[in-house]
């Protein structure tokens, strides 16, 4: 997966976090579709995105800067957390099909 397929739309999201008070979104997706998610940081530290289910047994990228996968079956909502190991500033980039 590229990230380019036709049709994903691009979410941009600029906030701050440390390593204590890691930031959650909770995104709609749906089964099969491709879904994005990348962090850039400021700030000390490095930085990295987990996307799960909410579930230990569902963690389908932990702490990388680039996560891309299709939406497990049975899956309509993703947690995408930005975790650092210092603290700043950074752009969490979203491409979903909306």
């Amino acid at each position: 997966m590229t990230c380019n397929e036709p049709g994903l739309v691009t979410q941009v999201i600029t906030d701050s976090a440390s390593s204590g008070t890691p930031d959650t979104y909770f995104i709609s997706v749906t089964p099969g579709d491709p879904f994005c998610a990348s962090i850039t940081g400021g700030g000390s530290g490095t930085w990295g995105v987990t996307v799960s289910n909410g579930t230990s047994a569902g963690i389908y990228c932990s702490n990388q800067a680039d996560c891309r996968l299709w939406v497990p079956a049975g899956e309509m909502t993703l947690l995408v957390t930005a975790l650092t190991s210092g603290i700043g500033a950074y752009t969490l980039t979203l491409r979903t099909v909306p």
